[in-house]
């Protein structure tokens, strides 16, 4: 018999909130070349996001019998066992998880006091925690200073019983060649080039570069692949790393990780990741494990963590939860129900992905949620800690995603929801159109209106097309972007009306309605400033220009009041209606019938041409 590493004990990279990792009263030394940390006299809790140890799940979804901290103490020290559980109805609404009644319990399981001049390993047990939610444990100096280092959640287990996981990542990228060098150097230095690392052997990289602009001489001394890829997209791209990566005989994956090019992790997750595949119980050996998105712009932030897909539209019960808050990291303990999990992170068996296939061709967009939609009655696993950091989806809001939106959603909705027909497509086409008018997104609306008429020439015009000359059509005919310096129009960014502040007044807000939200009224002259991503109906009453401004990312676009442009989206409204009413219902069966063929191997490969 022996130790199995769970889940070592990490320290903050140079993105993350430290109260992700440890709490303290005062100042931590910390060494992370030693993996240590010096307390100078002050307590450290470790009852965090990344560092509490997530029983609920372990116990669930593996084979985990028993749970020990292991670690190494210097000094005087009081180290305590702490067991945490979760006190509410988890059958409650989203809405009510900030009530009080719905909170955070802690019990000390076991305290033990040491003293040793020297780092000496101590091995504490967890016993009697069965039916807790999640462990962590503190350190306390008694006297003096005292130091740990080389912590980490254990179990015992025979080796010749384990298989370990074998994980194949796969990036697709096109032209971040910073943030891939970034992210494999640490792989090279926190796995490849770390033996002691349980991924040290067992992870091997594909990446699929869709731009062909990627130097593969600098991974020559780490497993990384580098395919030149056809612009294809994120679809095409982690198609093709997919495809290598489960036909690569010299590394038997047992399942691949598809992962965006444009984030931040740490080794922990990927490492977390696998020592919890190593001991998955049988009947959960095909889940999807999914990462969660953490804000990159404020790195305690959730910004999803697995969403639900409806007629309705997405649904995110865990948006912007503050992972520095004990319930909310017990909250991701619990199974909250998930339809899908974003391609940033997303990790799937390779029996499951030789099953479903691949991505359906959509270029950009949904490409994710689908995959996940095909897998429905496959468990879908989220576990804490297992993560990335990604500049929020805001920032890259273009006029040309709307197209993809509304294009790949159809095919998503008449795959899914037999309910979803012509009737409801043109309902909400004339609720959006509307809504566009009113915020003078003109181009917007043109665009979601090409992403329908394109969906009506079915499938085999999709595969026909040249998919980075149609995304560089579609680039061409949505509204400019820009930094605010260049912007043609004077503004004040401190004049910004943020989403929050909108006028909730009911009598305002009829008034608004009966005037077409002001234009029935001649135009004011002055500037309006608003937030770029989503800005309230309410801003652009009478408004004759409107700057969107991002306030992270400081960049702006203009919109102006148009009649001319409003009567151009009627117009172009109409003539979809008609178009919809006469080619929907083909389309629709053509997109269900072939729906396989599309997203097979062989398909991908002739489209890929490789």
């Amino acid at each position: 018999m022996a130790f199995m590493i769970l889940q070592s004990i990490g320290w903050p990279n140079h993105i993350a909130d430290q109260e992700l990792f440890y709490r303290a009263d005062g100042t931590i030394e910390l060494d992370p070349k030693a993996a240590a940390f010096h307390l100078h006299g002050n307590t450290i809790r470790f009852d965090t996001y990344f560092n509490a140890f997530s029983l609920i799940k372990w116990k669930k979804y593996t084979l985990l019998d028993g749970v020990a901290l292991t670690l190494e103490i210097k000094g005087d020290a009081e180290v305590s066992l702490l067991r945490h559980d979760l006190r509410g109805e988890l059958e409650a609404r989203p809405a009510e998880w900030d009530q009080p009644e719905f909170e955070a319990v802690e019990t000390v399981v076991r305290a033990e006091c040491f003293h040793f001049d020297d780092y000496t390993p101590v091995t504490l047990d967890y016993a009697g925690i069965d039916g807790a939610t999640g462990l962590s444990f503190s350190v306390r100096p008694l006297s003096g200073d005292a130091s740990l280092r080389r912590a980490a959640y254990c179990t015992l287990a025979s080796a010749p019983e384990l298989a370990p996981a074998k994980l194949a990542l796969a990036i697709c990228t096109y032209k971040r060649e910073s943030y891939v060098s970034a992210n494999m150097d640490t792989l090279r230095q926190g796995i490849f080039n770390n033996p002691d690392s349980t991924l040290h052997d067992n992870l091997h990289v594909y990446i699929a570069d869709n731009g062909q602009s990627l130097d593969a001489s600098q991974f020559a001394d780490i497993p990384v692949s580098v395919f030149p890829n056809k612009n294809s997209g994120g679809s095409g791209g982690f198609s093709r790393a997919a495809i290598e990566a489960i036909h690569d005989e010299s590394f038997p994956a047992t399942h691949v990780i598809l992962m965006d090019d444009d984030i931040s992790f740490n080794i922990w997750a990927l490492e977390r990741n696998h020592s919890f595949l190593s001991l998955i119980r049988p009947e959960y050996a095909l889940n999807l494990l999914g990462g969660a998105m953490l804000n990159a712009d404020y790195s305690h932030l959730l910004y999803a963590a697995g969403e639900r897909f409806t007629l309705q539209g997405i649904k995110n019960d865990k948006e912007e939860w503050d992972l520095r808050d004990i319930k909310y990291v017990l909250l991701g303990e619990t199974d909250i129900p998930v339809d899908y999990y974003g391609w940033w992170y997303c990790c799937i068996p390779v029996p499951l992905l030789k099953q479903k296939q691949f991505s359906m061709p959509f270029f950009v967009q949904f490409d994710d949620i689908e995959f996940s939609l095909r897998c429905a009655e496959v468990p879908k696993i989220c576990l804490n800690g297992v993560c990335c950091w990604h500049n929020p989806l805001e920032h890259k809001e273009t006029d040309a995603r709307y197209y993809y939106n509304y294009r790949n959603f159809i095919v998503m909705d008449l795959l899914y929801y037999p309910e979803f027909d012509a009737k409801r497509l043109k309902r909400i086409l004339r609720e959006d159109c509307a809504r566009m008018i009113m915020t003078y997104e003109f181009r917007r609306a043109h665009l979601i209106m090409r992403g329908i008429e394109d969906f009506l020439k079915g499938v085999d015009w999709l595969l026909s097309q040249d998919p980075a000359a149609l995304n560089r059509e579609v680039l061409a005919a949505s509204d400019p972007i820009m930094p605010a310096e260049k912007l043609p129009v004077a503004f004040d960014p401190k004049d910004v009306l943020l989403n929050d502040d909108i006028d909730q007044n009911p009598l305002k807000r009829r008034l608004r309605w009966i005037l077409l939200n002001g234009w029935l009224l001649p135009a004011k002259r002055r500037v309006v400033v608003v937030e770029k991503f989503r800005p309230p109906m309410q801003y652009f009453f009478r408004a004759g220009t409107v700057v969107k401004y991002d306030v992270d990312t400081h960049l702006a676009l203009v919109a102006k009041r148009s009649y001319r442009e409003a009567f151009s989206v009627i117009r172009h409204m109409r003539k979809t209606l008609r178009a919809i009413d006469g080619g929907y219902d083909r389309a629709a069966a053509e997109f269900r019938a072939r729906h396989d063929e599309i997203t097979s191997e062989a398909s991908w490969r002739k489209f890929l041409g490789f």
